[in-house]
This record gives structure tokens, sequence and C-alpha cells, in this order.
């Protein structure tokens, strides 16, 4: 009988290279259990998981199969929607990537960065813009409530009848409103970034300046929320315009942090995920990726040289290196030790001299020799060893 290869989707190459695995490789199990049904109460007869229960399933295995203990934050793709006995859908065209375990801003620089580079190679021939707005923690968003409730009691003669009721029920409806009589009066309204909290505050500027520096055109929103019945903080969408076609969303993202806590009562869970569409004769993907033989760990100290390190992830994924990344850690010798375990034969560190000098350190693990190495030659020396 003749072996058929299943083609590995470019997508699946891209989120394997930034560090995410197939879920099916993982620890991930979609299939909902009766314990989510209660919870969540609004199964009913559908046979695919809302965006809603796939966090949930995805929360409850972090708790069951301990993945809070695991050296790295958990990082996973998988082709959606998910059916209830956990398969996937072959009529789906969702490619979608979760991080989970990581509070840093790091997790979305990695999880955008990872999405625009699959879109842009996905619709070579068209402009990709990163949308993106944060409605921050549980301060900040108890703040925004409150002072959009006053606000629109103050103007209730403005607001269209229609909408009262809409307001009345649930007052983030007034950020998101589209109606052409109510937009006027919500630019006048209060908006998530006038109601951050210090820490949401610069949280969510860190992750402005990861994009920056990865040179991802985008665009705030202070309108844009996302779904709040299971997500918070960050949230963002990815447009794509073709010059025949316009413009459409082809990707959204948020983190979904308090799901451990509303729906399992326990603490916040830090986790990010994102789904994005891909075209029609790009749909398969493979259940297991070839086994990568990683030629350098990636070792970074500092702020500046995780933004560094982004740019350089991209620049060696182009040259097809493989390398193993640790960027959610932040500790030295705890990457290090990592690299050990894993048997790779170098580690490139940088920290803030080299991100400032446009350099790399190159350590052989064998003889613990290293040189300096421009950036600007690194995928030569890299072919060399």
């Amino acid at each position: 009988m003749k072996k058929t290869n299943q083609r590995i989707h470019p997508a699946q190459q891209t989120a394997n290279f930034y560090g995410f695995l197939p879920a099916l490789e993982h620890i991930i199990d979609f299939k909902v259990n009766r314990a989510d049904e209660e919870k969540t109460k609004i199964f009913d007869k559908i046979k695919k998981i809302p965006l809603l229960e796939e966090k949930i399933a995805l929360t409850r295995m972090f708790f069951e199969k301990k993945m809070s203990a695991l050296p790295q934050p958990s990082m996973v793709f998988y082709q959606g929607p998910i059916h209830r006995d956990g398969s996937r859908s072959t009529q789906s065209h969702t490619f979608n990537l979760e991080i989970i375990g990581n509070p840093k801003s790091i997790a979305e620089a990695l999880l955008i960065e990872t999405a625009y580079v699959i879109i842009k190679e996905e619709y070579a021939d068209c402009d990709v813009l990163v949308e993106i707005n944060t409605t921050g923690d549980r301060e900040s968003f108890s703040k925004l409530t409150r002072e959009l409730k006053a606000f629109y009691i103050k103007n209730i003669a403005k607001v269209p009848p229609s909408l009262k009721a809409v307001y009345k029920k649930n007052i983030i409806e007034s950020l998101t409103t589209t109606d052409k009589k109510a937009v006027p009066l919500r630019e006048l309204g209060p908006t998530p970034l006038g109601c951050l909290s210090e820490e949401s505050r610069d949280h969510f500027k860190e992750v402005l300046e990861y994009i920056e520096g990865l040179h991802i055109p985008y665009t705030i929103n202070p309108f844009l929320v996302g779904d709040i019945s299971y997500g918070n903080e960050t949230v963002f969408q990815i447009h794509i315009t073709h010059k025949k076609n316009g413009t459409k969303v082809i990707a959204k993202g948020q983190r979904y942090n308090n799901v451990a806590r509303k729906y399992f009562g326990k603490k916040d869970v830090s986790s990010i995920g994102a789904s994005i569409t891909l075209t029609k004769n790009h749909t398969e993907c493979a259940e297991k990726t070839k086994e990568n033989k990683y030629k350098f760990f990636f070792i970074q100290l500092g702020f500046e040289a995780k933004i560094k390190s982004l740019q350089i992830l991209e620049t060696l994924r182009k040259a097809k290196i493989p390398v193993y990344q640790s960027l959610s850690n932040d500790k030295i010798s705890g990457q290090i030790t990592l690299a050990e375990k894993m048997n790779i034969p170098y580690i490139a560190i940088i920290g803030k001299k080299e991100a400032i000098e446009n350099s790399v350190l190159i350590r052989d693990m064998n003889n613990r020799c290293q040189n300096t190495v421009p950036l600007s030659e690194l995928i030569d020396y890299a072919k060399k060893l």
C-alpha cells in the first residue's frame, strides 16, 4: 500500500518555529466534560464548542495536567473549531494559537508576531494592519464600567431609544455600537485607555513597544473591546486590505486571564489566544511535525534584548535555521539549564550590551568557547557551523 505524505501547512511551520506545539502532541484535551457543561449551562444542542467553551477546556487542562509546573508556558496551535468529542472540523479554515501561563507582555508580542507572519505569507498580495486595544485588569474594567454608566445616565436623553435597554443590560455595548446616531456621543464618553490602572498601562505600553520594535504596522482602536464574557486586557484584530477586494478582519485575539476565576473559582491563569482565517486551499494541518534538530538555543537578558530577539528570530526563520527560544524566561541560569537538558550544541546570547551594539554572543556548549558575532554576519556564521 502506497504511503501518502501529509502536507505540513506553512502556518504550522511558522507556529512551530516560534515555539508553538501541535495540540495533539501536547497535553491539551479539548473534550468537553460534564463539569464544563454545568459551569456554562449554554451548550444546548450545539455540536461545536464556542470560543468560551474552548477557553474553558484549555484552562481546565491547565489545572488537570499541572501545566504550571512545566519549565515553559504552554504554547499550542490547532485547527478549529473543535467538536465536543475533541475532534477538529475538516470544513474549518481557522488556525488557532494559544499561550497559557504567561502574564508578561512578551506573550502578546510572540502571539501577534506569529499571527502577523502567518498572515503576511498567506495573503502576500495584501497590506496587513494590526488593530489593538486593552480593557485593562479588573480594577481598570470596574472603573470603566462605573464611568460609562455615569456618563450615559447624565446623557440619557441623547441615547437613541432603541439602545437604552441595550445599554442598561450591558453598558460596554456603548463602546462597540455602530449606530450612526450613537457614535458621536460615544466619541465624547470614557474609553478603556482612560481608565487603566498603572500596572495595566505599563503592560500595554510594553506590548506596543514590542510591536514597534518589530516594525509591525498597527493602530490603537479605543473602542475595540472583544468578548467580555471570557476575555480581558489586551485585545487585537488583524486586517488585510486588497486593492480589489477591500478590507476585512482576518484574525482576532485577546487575553482571557479571568476564565479560571470566573468558571473554576481559582486564581487567574494568564492566557492569550488568537484565531486566524486561512484560505480554503490550505486547510490541512499535520497532527505531528518533524522533530526540529535545533542548532541554537536563543537566550536573552532584559526588555531591550527581547525586542531585538524577536527581530533576530524572524531573520533566522526566513533563513530556515532551527532555533529554540525561551523569551518568557528572564533568568539566564534557567535558560542555560534548559539548553543543556535539550543537548542543543550552541547558545546565542543577547543582553542589553549586545542589543545596543547589534551583535550576539555565540557559545559552543561542548568546549564553552564563545565569539561575538555582528547581527549582519549571523546567518552566514550560523550556516558555517
